[in-house]
């Protein structure tokens, strides 16, 4: 009789390996994209317009005649781009100052709590729409109302990480020894915290990819003439008649990432 211990550890590495595979595939994309696309993702020809998927357009052509595949290219870094500029900055805030209020508490920690579940209160793509409409629309705009949007959920995975290890002896006996508080919080227990922080991250550049695409979507995202998957996955909306391979090349893109991102994240956990 197997032992369910070594099923479940195989069920958590295969999500690991699948998630891996599937977001490297899509940072690969992403990364191809931003040097190389086998046509100009904005050239229009008439005459090769609403054309299905062919070796000279692997994802067909858009009505007006743009190569979709190179649009999807140019689309994904768009998306995948402002997803991480999202993480970078929504999460190196909301884990710094979830750092800071876990590991001192007090009343700094009582008001940034506060404030958080306030935004918190509110969903992260209405916090979103607020910022974008005082900044306008485009690709860093939309990175930083989402980096807004998301500190609070950040702040709170590092408040409570760094709160539990805060007391814990390995912390009192290096403070005994001299360390500075700096010290202790980047040397000590930030490696103990990233069994927690890592899925966090994962998670939160899966949502961001998902937001950013939603915002796109409104039309209040990346403008044209640049590409976005949820924009052009608004064109396609309108076309799913015509031409369903736009919709769906855009859709199975968009899946890979968040899918690959929430496998990968839900491996870590796991592990």
């Amino acid at each position: 009789m197997s032992d369910p211990k070594v099923k479940k550890a195989k069920k958590h590495n295969i999500l690991l390996i699948a998630g891996a595979a599937l977001t490297l595939a899509v940072l690969l994309f992403t990364f191809v994209g931003a040097f190389y696309t086998p046509r100009d993702p904005d050239a229009m020809n008439a005459a090769e317009k609403l054309l299905p998927p062919t070796l000279n357009h692997l994802f067909g052509t858009d009505k007006f005649g743009r190569d979709i595949f190179s649009r999807v290219m140019k689309g994904t870094l768009s998306t995948v781009s402002t997803a991480l500029l999202t993480v970078l900055a929504g999460g190196g805030v909301g884990i710094l100052a979830g750092a800071v209020t876990g590991y001192f508490g007090g009343k700094a920690d009582a008001v940034l709590t506060r404030l958080g579940d306030t935004v918190t209160a509110f969903p992260a793509v209405l916090t979103a729409l607020l910022v974008v409409s005082l900044l306008g629309p485009g690709g860093w705009q939309v990175a930083i109302a989402l980096a807004v949007a998301f500190i609070p959920s950040f702040m709170r995975v590092s408040r409570v990480s760094f709160a539990g290890q805060r007391r814990l002896p390995y912390v009192i006996s290096a403070r005994l020894q001299g360390a500075s508080h700096a010290g202790v919080m980047l040397r000590h227990i930030l490696p103990n915290t990233l069994p927690s922080l890592l899925p966090a991250l994962t998670i939160g550049f899966s949502n961001a990819v998902l937001a950013e695409a939603g915002m796109s979507y409104l039309g209040i995202g990346v403008t044209p003439p640049d590409a976005s998957l949820g924009y052009m996955l608004s064109e396609a909306q309108g076309m799913l008649a015509l031409a369903p391979w736009y919709a769906v090349s855009c859709g199975a893109v968009l899946l890979a990432a968040v899918l690959g991102v929430g496998l990968l994240g839900e491996g870590l956990k796991d592990a």
